[in-house]
């Protein structure tokens, strides 16, 4: 996750330079992004890159049946997924709230599942 927080950076400082006042902060900073947070899009970015490498890199670290792995990866990141956003809804210590940003949050999720698992689909 390193590499694309610097990318990411590297992106939000070239971006920064002031050339439109469509998206400028209170102290007359740009927002790159389209006006989009940083966190908020490295959040994405992170989202859907996690599962991406960890089905990829497990499907090609299996010697036979690539593909097969690559479902069952993304079936156990699915279940750790919902498995952790029903504890954290239903935890009083965490108080999780469903808003429009967790929503994307795991459409991106998912996202990341179907494009690892059809990637490594056309890998066989």
């Amino acid at each position: 996750m390193f590499p694309a927080h610097w990318l990411l950076m590297l992106l939000y400082y070239l971006k920064s330079i002031p050339t439109d006042s469509a998206f400028m902060t209170k102290d007359g900073r740009p927002v790159p992004f389209f006006g989009i947070p940083f966190d908020t899009m490295e959040r994405a970015v992170m989202a859907v890159l996690v599962p991406v490498v960890f089905i990829l890199v497990g499907s090609w670290i299996a010697p036979a049946q690539k593909y097969a792995t690559a479902v069952v990866l993304g079936v156990l990141w699915l279940l750790g997924l919902s498995i952790a956003v029903t504890w954290a809804v239903s935890s009083e210590r965490v108080g999780l709230q469903l808003t429009l940003c967790t929503y994307v949050m795991l459409a991106l999720n998912i996202a990341g599942v179907v494009y690892a698992i059809s990637t490594a689909r056309r890998a066989e």
